[in-house]
């Protein structure tokens, strides 16, 4: 909520308004901060969606994981 204030009040997204008021470094960071907590939402995502299946259908849970990727990727 406070991103979108700060973006409706600016005009700029946050990486905007940090990239003007910062160094880059420290973008970077922040940036590199965000990729790694959205892969590791990504991950834990497709693993609970794989638990599911396996509830209901057998087969190796590795095996759903990937074709929720691969499903996710293609749409």
């Amino acid at each position: 909520m406070v991103y979108a204030r700060i973006g409706r009040t600016t005009g700029h997204g946050i990486a905007g308004v940090l990239a003007r008021h910062h160094p880059g470094g420290l973008l970077q960071g922040v940036v590199l901060m965000l990729l790694a907590a959205n892969v590791l939402n990504l991950g834990a995502d497709l693993g609970a969606m794989a638990d599911a299946v396996t509830l209901l259908l057998p087969g190796p849970r590795w095996a759903y994981v990937v074709a929720f990727a691969l499903g996710c990727t293609l749409m």
